[in-house]
């Protein structure tokens, strides 16, 4: 696949994911879901938790209707915090 089939191939799960903003009625708390991709990576930044599994259902949904295998042992989670608290395990 070359690179600019990969880039419209692509474009629709980035739309999917992109920009997001789902709010919690009961809370009042704002969940907000971004996607960046450069070849073939792709980063999927949320604010929580609840993001974080919305948008990989949204990935997994996106593949499995494309027929694409990802690399789960490529993959990984990286946390951010901006209080002290541990992160879990």
């Amino acid at each position: 696949m070359s690179p600019a089939q990969f880039i419209a191939f692509i474009n629709d799960l980035l739309g999917e994911l992109n920009y997001k903003e789902e709010s919690n009625v009961e809370t009042g708390h704002i969940t907000r879901t971004a996607a960046y991709a450069f070849a073939d990576d792709l980063i999927i930044h949320t604010t929580d938790i609840m993001g974080v599994k919305k948008a990989l259902k949204v990935l997994f949904d996106w593949c499995e209707r494309n027929y694409i295998e990802i690399n789960l042992k490529k993959c990984g989670i990286f946390e951010l915090r901006q209080d002290k608290r541990t992160p879990r395990e």
